[in-house]
């Protein structure tokens, strides 16, 4: 009886170590396909300063964030040291987004960026955060004329990004008079509110960039606005049984709006999971790209797509070159 209770426990041990390994597995394999599409990403900016005054990047979409160094901390709540490390991403189109792996979701529903940044601060190496009760301020480029609202976004643990609303919305620069436009004698210039000329520079981007707003948290942010849908289905991607896919990375890029959509298919021990995509609009026109790796080898499947009503699709895909995915991805 001892030794049939011993084997029964060996054996159970090991299922549940097996479903470990292929749950690790998985995660490794959704890595490496994440990876691969951050090759072709367009680079971060980088800035560099010291931390005894306050200084102001402005990034080459036109982002400007002011930094007072006294407002930060390490993540383990201890002073920054003399230099601070500023990283910059601004992605202003769908395109952008997609081959930065960043969706416009919130929730399951869909949103229409009016621009994805990443903003991030270190010091000698060490994640910076803001101290309690301090905020980070910011000015947005404005790149549309809708309402927009402020989103935090988060990814998952396979590398999916969600965002959350804030309650903060993007006003104009000149609803709050912050900057005028000064005369005097024959030459006119754009002042601030303190009747200080602005540079050439920095008045440029006055028309062109929202209020300034203050931000509570680094990482992810994003100008956005829910899309409002009158008519929503659902769309179902499978792959065909002989591609024998285990993991892929699945996008829907809308081409009349500024917004994306992603899913991993992910084959668990012949249980298949999220590969569908919720609440899109019946009729959007789309482009479709999924990709995947089997044996270091490239497959993928790419095409425009109108959405029908609560279809599915069963995609064959094909092997392509590096340099062949290369340009697919720049020609979307």
């Amino acid at each position: 009886m001892n030794k049939i209770i011993t084997l029964l426990t060996i054996a159970t041990l090991a299922i549940i170590s097996c479903k470990q390994k292929t749950a690790i597995e998985i995660k490794a394999e959704i890595e490496q396909l994440n990876g691969l599409l951050a090759k072709y990403d367009a680079p971060s900016q980088f800035y560099k300063f010291t931390s005894d005054s306050v200084v102001k990047v402005i990034g080459k979409k036109g982002t400007v964030i002011t930094i007072n160094p006294v407002d930060l901390m390490t993540e383990n709540g201890k002073q920054i040291s003399n230099i601070i490390e500023v990283e910059l991403k601004e992605l202003c189109n769908q395109h952008q987004m997609f081959l930065s792996n960043t969706q416009t979701v919130s929730n399951g529903k869909i949103l229409v960026s009016g621009g994805a940044y990443f903003i991030n601060i270190k010091s000698q190496g060490q994640q910076v955060k803001l101290k309690p009760q301090k905020t980070l301020k910011v000015e947005f480029p404005k790149l549309v004329k809708n309402k927009m609202t402020l989103f935090y976004g988060k990814r998952d643990r396979l590398g999916q990004l969600n965002w959350e609303a804030d309650p903060k919305i993007f006003k104009n620069k000149k609803n709050k008079n912050l900057y005028y436009f000064c005369s005097k004698e024959k030459y006119n210039y754009w002042c601030n509110g303190n009747h200080k000329k602005l540079t050439k520079e920095e008045a440029d981007l006055v028309e062109k960039l929202y209020d300034e707003i203050e931000l509570s948290n680094l990482g992810w942010i994003n100008c956005d606005r829910f899309l409002e849908i009158k008519n929503k289905t659902n769309l179902n991607v499978n792959f065909a049984p002989s591609t024998k896919i285990s993991t892929a990375n699945i996008f829907l890029i809308f081409k009349d709006i500024n917004s994306i959509m992603q899913t991993y298919h992910i084959n668990e021990n012949g249980k298949e999971h999220n590969s569908i995509f919720k609440n899109i609009p019946k009729d959007a026109n789309l482009r479709l790209i999924a990709y995947t790796l089997k044996d270091n080898k490239i497959f993928i499947y790419s095409s425009d797509i109108t959405i029908k009503e609560n279809e599915t699709l069963t995609l064959e895909m094909k092997e392509t070159s590096a340099i062949n995915f290369k340009t697919l991805l720049n020609n979307n």
